[in-house]
């Protein structure tokens, strides 16, 4: 009996290793091996897949601002501080964009683009645009260049002066803040680029609502309050948890201080967000990406800039405003508008310097 199972238990044996022998031969070890690799790979490609096709679908491009100025799509139930959203959008009624003649506006398409762009190799700059109402539409209350160097691994931010003397292609002298108002995104960055010299790649824009759902989608950000802005606030002076209501608020904060104070106040929440998002893990990121990026409308091929968002958030930050307080001189434009003068050379190269070094 004892001798029948150790038979019958060497005949497996030598079936199991006969097996083995002839699936190895016709199967070898590396086209197994390379087999469950791909599966493998094809496993994280796929997903890899819907997850980028779910961040696209969820980008919206300029086409799409058309719907998002409707008035159904925007939420306005939400309490903004201080102010009614009705007396938001009001706010700078007092600032009226003049509309040219007809007869004497040149037509934008002559009008040849600025040959003299600097050249920045190993730099990419986006603009981050902000409109003074809860839609799209109206004046670029925001508008800081965010400036990635590749080379110094730097984010350098850049703060344009709204009330910036410029010449608006085919429309002539005016206000930077203007030029969002006569042709969007395309014509904000062309002024800028034929006045300050500056390429620009790509752009991101943002409104009251994009704003709020920013912050929100954060849990708040830590904002440093001085007295004067802690009063206007309600909030104690040094550093505070601000809600999105709160943070846009301070961004808004105008009577308090200079329009300069209020172009610093805005770069210290975008550097607040970048602050906590480099605490992020990858899927974190990710996720921020996909509510935020519903609200707001950009050109940029965004996965590329998900994808190497631990990346960036790494560099190392500076930032500035353009023109500069010491450069500038303040004038009455011929619309009696309150525009800032400056030297258009000097000051086109000292952005230069700013973001090439």
């Amino acid at each position: 009996m004892v001798r029948k199972r150790v038979n019958r238990t060497q005949k497996q044996k030598k079936k199991r290793k006969n097996f083995l022998k002839r699936f190895n031969h016709s199967y070898p070890i590396y086209l197994v091996t390379g087999g469950l690799l791909l599966g493998i790979l094809l496993s994280v490609f796929t997903v890899a897949g819907v997850a980028l096709a779910d961040l696209y679908g969820r980008v919206r491009s300029p086409e799409d601002i058309s719907m998002l100025n409707n008035p159904e799509w925007l939420d306005d139930s939400r309490d903004f501080p201080g102010m009614s959203l009705e007396e938001a959008e009001s706010d700078l009624s007092e600032e009226t964009d003049p509309d040219p003649d007809d007869e004497t506006k040149e037509s934008e398409d002559s009008q040849p683009r600025d040959a003299s762009l600097l050249a920045m190799n190993g730099i990419e700059n986006i603009l981050i645009i902000g409109t003074d109402t809860a839609s799209f539409s109206g004046r670029s209350d925001v508008m800081i260049l965010a400036s990635l160097n590749h080379n110094t691994r730097k984010l350098n931010m850049v703060s344009f002066y709204r009330a910036a003397n410029v010449n608006i292609p085919g429309y002539g002298q005016g206000l930077l803040n203007s030029a969002y108002a006569y042709g969007g995104a395309d014509l904000l960055i062309r002024t800028i680029e034929d006045n300050f010299r500056v390429p620009i790649n790509g752009y991101v824009i943002f409104n009251f609502n994009s704003f709020i759902k920013s912050i929100d989608v954060m849990g708040g950000v830590s904002l440093y309050l001085s007295n004067a802005e802690a009063a206007a606030l309600g909030m104690y002076p040094g550093y505070n948890w601000a809600s999105s209501s709160q943070a846009l608020g301070y961004v808004r904060l105008r009577k308090i201080d200079t329009d300069f104070n209020r172009m610093g106040r805005q770069r210290q929440v975008l550097d607040a967000v970048l602050n906590q998002l480099s605490a992020c893990s990858a899927v974190t990121i990710y996720n921020v990406a996909t509510v935020i990026l519903p609200s707001v409308v950009t050109d940029l091929n965004v996965m590329s800039y998900v994808g190497k968002a631990h990346t960036y958030l790494s560099y190392s930050r500076d930032q500035m405003q353009i023109p500069r307080t010491s450069d500038m001189w303040m004038f009455y434009n011929y619309y009696g508008q309150e525009s800032g003068g400056y030297d258009q050379d000097a000051t086109a190269n000292l952005l230069r310097d700013f973001l090439t070094n």
